[in-house]
């Protein structure tokens, strides 16, 4: 029976880690089978605070082109892949999703929504159309991720962006047990990330990757010299008060999702590049957070 919500009790983890959901890994084994990719369940990341950092300023510098061809390719592959994996985890797993459409979020932490998914055979997702960027309303109408789908649940139509945060929410966190938090969101970046075929990887890393740290490691949470500021100082900002970034289409450099996307002169298509024994901390080879930001936003 689905828990009601006046039910619920805060439960405070106690680190980046719930448990993992085995039958979402079969899930996801069974997925990457199907498409043909190798199925891998990653080492645990600790990412390191100037990387963080790096990526959150990259973030900021980032264009919004979602008209630029390169960029469209692999947005356009990532929604692709998107409602796919929806439709196979629908097919695939005992799972009743429907739209959050009260007040504030569904779950009150990662936990509440990973025993949901667990207990319940049940998960609710948060409306885009609630909350959606810089102040709730980032909505541009050229951004891919507004974009109507044909998949509706109880009468509501899904945008693209609901899709995601389902497949994010099961994929991504609840599948190992990553929390909300910038490891959680690191780590449940980097499980999603081979899900995917390499085309639509890039599109994934801004949305997760870059999103995230700009959240938990932007300039709106440093002091006046650029050094973040930690729980307890002033100035500390809680994640349940912090503005989320603006809401753009474009794509980080190359080394933050490890895949190279270039144009085949030949053929005028998009051909994606996976970079050889690349790794989640490789832009540390490029000294650390004194690397000028101009120089990295040009490695597309």
């Amino acid at each position: 029976m689905k828990k009601n919500i006046s039910e619920r009790v805060v439960v405070k983890a106690s680190s980046s880690f719930n448990k993992y959901n085995s039958e979402i890994r079969t899930c996801a084994s069974k997925y990457a089978s199907a498409i043909g990719l190798p199925y891998y369940q990653e080492l645990t990341c600790i990412p390191q605070e100037n990387l963080s950092m790096l990526i959150a300023d990259l973030f900021d510098a980032m264009l919004h082109e979602p008209m630029n061809y390169i960029v469209l390719s692999s947005y356009n592959q990532f929604i692709r892949e998107i409602i796919a994996q929806y439709h196979f985890i629908i097919e695939n797993m005992e799972l009743f999703i429907e739209p959050w459409l009260s007040e504030g979020q569904p779950y009150l932490n990662s936990y509440e929504l990973m025993e949901d998914i667990r207990i319940n055979k049940h998960l609710y997702y948060f409306k885009t159309e609630m909350g959606y960027g810089k102040n709730g309303a980032d909505f541009d109408l050229c951004n891919p991720m507004l974009a109507k789908t044909d998949v509706e649940i109880n009468g509501h139509c899904l945008l693209v962006n609901d899709i995601f945060r389902i497949i994010h929410d099961l994929f991504g966190h609840a599948k190992e047990g990553y929390n909300f938090s910038s490891e959680g969101e690191e780590n449940a970046w980097l499980e999603h990330l081979y899900l995917f075929t390499p085309l639509a990887r890039p599109a994934l890393t801004t949305e997760i990757r870059g999103q995230s740290n700009w959240f938990n490691f932007g300039k709106h949470l440093r002091n006046e010299k650029g050094t973040l500021i930690k729980r307890g100082e002033k100035g500390w900002i809680p994640p349940r008060e912090r503005p989320y970034s603006q809401q753009k289409t474009g794509l980080l450099p190359t080394i933050l999702s490890g895949v190279k996307l270039f144009i085949d002169i030949n053929t005028n298509q998009i051909k994606a590049h996976e970079i050889k024994d690349w790794n989640p901390a490789m832009i540390t080879a490029f000294s650390g957070y004194d690397v000028k930001i101009s120089e990295l936003v040009l490695l597309h």
